[in-house]
């Protein structure tokens, strides 16, 4: 089944995330992106636009988007995650080294980069 989802930060990770076309292959489908940094905003990355933050609740109900990757910096991470929730937002994949505080019925998954990283250094077949 494919979703539709936006990432939210147009960073290094954000970018990178944007520009990953294998996505698709596993039904995951990334419609645009969100930033509030002026020199981003549209501007395109792999076909993605990216759009203001504020443009999100409007879009993701337009678009019947209930998905955001999280890959904002971690001083914004906690704000920017409950602007999400607000948004009708479900669930987010949090690339931010933060626990998010969200209301209960939204759904995160947290993604740690460093904890993968050391799993991987620290297994027996390296």
């Amino acid at each position: 089944q494919k979703r539709d989802a936006f990432i939210i930060g147009a960073g290094n990770l954000g970018s990178a995330l944007a520009k990953y076309d294998s996505f698709s292959s596993y039904g995951l489908n990334i419609l645009a992106m969100f930033d509030n940094d002026a020199r981003k905003i549209g501007t395109t990355i792999n076909g993605k636009e990216v759009f203001e933050i504020t443009k999100l609740a409007n879009l993701a109900g337009r678009l019947n988007v209930d998905i955001a990757i999280l890959t904002v910096p971690k001083q914004y991470a906690r704000a920017t995650a409950n602007y999400i929730a607000g948004a009708g937002i479900k669930y987010i994949w949090n690339f931010t080294p933060c626990i998010l505080d969200v209301p209960k019925d939204i759904r995160v998954w947290n993604e740690n980069l460093i904890g993968s990283f050391l799993q991987f250094t620290n297994s027996e077949e390296v």
